[in-house]
């Protein structure tokens, strides 16, 4: 997680009743927060900070893009961010985030790092279904997957669907079913496979 101080927010203490913050969630930020659904990215934050009492009201307005892997053949593919979220943060006897868009931290905090906060907001975003435009799927991978998906209908003389590039849809069975004993779909395998021969002759 990024714990840096950059992405720390005074709770107390602020000079003005409405205060303004800028970030950038780029490369290195969504490395830190070690997840596999978004590979980089370059993102302005706005956050506006509105004190009232003990009460804090922050407005995030994220815009910009980050890289998503392909659903299709892995690869990273573009995806725009333009979204804005609010929270309440008051404070309390413990942590609490049960409430959405309600916030409770222990009274002993003068300050919140919102990097997680900008990081699930950011991923909220990202469509469950994400591939490529029609031609801009990586074309070894493409093949790959093609020619073993062919082959293993014609082995079991079962049809497993798959994409269809003129209608633009996929039949999820084609990419994330898995077969009785729970293990992977073999077509996934080889998928996984060929991604990694090809990590390791760069």
């Amino acid at each position: 997680m990024a714990k840096s101080s950059t992405y720390s927010i005074p709770l107390r203490g602020a000079q003005q009743a409405t205060e303004q913050y800028t970030l950038v969630l780029n490369d290195e930020f969504f490395k830190e927060m070690e997840s596999s659904d978004v590979l980089g990215g370059n993102v302005n934050v706005e956050i506006t900070v509105t004190r009232k009492g003990e009460a804090n009201y922050f407005t995030f307005a994220c815009k910009g893009e980050i890289m998503i892997p392909c659903d299709r053949c892995l690869e990273p593919m573009r995806h725009e961010v333009d979204t804005d979220y609010e929270l309440t943060v008051k404070f309390g006897d413990e942590y609490n985030d049960e409430t959405d868009g309600l916030l409770i931290v222990p009274d002993s905090d003068n300050d919140l790092n919102v990097a997680s906060l900008l990081y699930d907001t950011v991923a909220l975003t990202i469509p469950i279904s994400h591939v490529h435009a029609e031609g801009e799927c990586d074309e070894d991978t493409w093949a790959a997957l093609q020619a073993h998906t062919a082959h293993s209908i014609s082995d079991e003389g079962a049809t497993y669907g798959g994409y269809d590039d003129e209608a633009g849809s996929q039949d999820d069975a084609a990419f994330s079913d898995e077969n009785d004993e729970g293990n992977i779909d073999p077509r996934w395998a080889e998928l996984l496979k060929l991604k990694d021969n090809k990590l390791k002759n760069k």
